[in-house]
């Protein structure tokens, strides 16, 4: 049963306001997460491409901005693959990954 007088209380709309501002909160650093790790995908496909598909699966295991920004700056100062596949095995078992 519908109460017009329930939905316009002050109330339910201060909370109705405050999930919907969650959600998109919570939208918007989602799609920064998936911008960063096609941004580090992107880097390592660039740099080291023989190391794309191994990489693709340690980024997406990563869950935090600033652990893919960390592994970003590594991976542009990494002088060879080696160094490179060992940044991403470390950095896929820090603490914010999956």
């Amino acid at each position: 049963m519908y109460d017009p007088l329930w939905e316009e209380h002050p109330k339910i709309q201060s909370i109705r306001a405050e999930s919907e501002a969650e959600g998109k909160l919570e939208g918007y650093l989602e799609g920064q997460l998936e911008a960063y790790q096609t941004l580090v995908l992107d880097l390592v496909k660039a740099r080291f491409p023989t190391l794309a598909e191994e990489a693709q699966h340690h980024i997406v295991q990563i869950k935090t901005v600033d652990l893919l920004r960390l592994l970003a700056k590594q991976l542009v100062m990494a002088p060879d693959e080696a160094m490179a596949r060992w940044v991403l095995s470390t950095y896929a078992g820090k603490p914010g990954t999956s």
